[in-house]
């Protein structure tokens, strides 16, 4: 971008052919104009079937995944997960709590032994 001090008809407001002026703060500009492709802004048609065909290979795999879960689940003997989440419910809240804490740490003591074994 360059400041245009003085032109032959005044400061350039405007595009001319490749160059585009203007004036900011009463200072007149020019540069370069842009080589703009006029479908640019547009969104291709196919992008939309993409879009449908990610969101129903995303649903089939979530749901996937959460029947092999509850097949593993069941095969391991566990109780049913609506059971659990019952008997979660069913406690005061100083036992949710202290709950909820040693899950945390479970989980950073898994995070913890993982950080250690892949340093070895």
């Amino acid at each position: 971008m360059a400041k245009l001090k003085k032109a032959i008809f005044g400061p350039l407001s405007g595009k001319l052919g490749a160059i585009v002026g203007a004036t900011w703060m009463g200072i007149p500009y020019i540069r370069q104009a842009l080589h703009s492709d006029p479908m640019a802004g547009y969104i291709d048609q196919s992008i939309w079937l993409l879009v449908l065909f990610s969101m129903i290979c995303f649903m089939l795999v979530t749901g996937l995944c959460w029947w092999l879960l509850q097949r593993f689940w069941l095969s391991l003997g566990l109780p049913a997960l609506g059971d659990m989440i019952e008997q979660f419910n069913s406690l005061v809240l100083w036992q949710k709590l202290v709950f909820s804490e040693n899950c945390s740490v479970a989980v950073s003591m898994v995070g913890c032994y993982a950080d250690w074994v892949g340093g070895i």
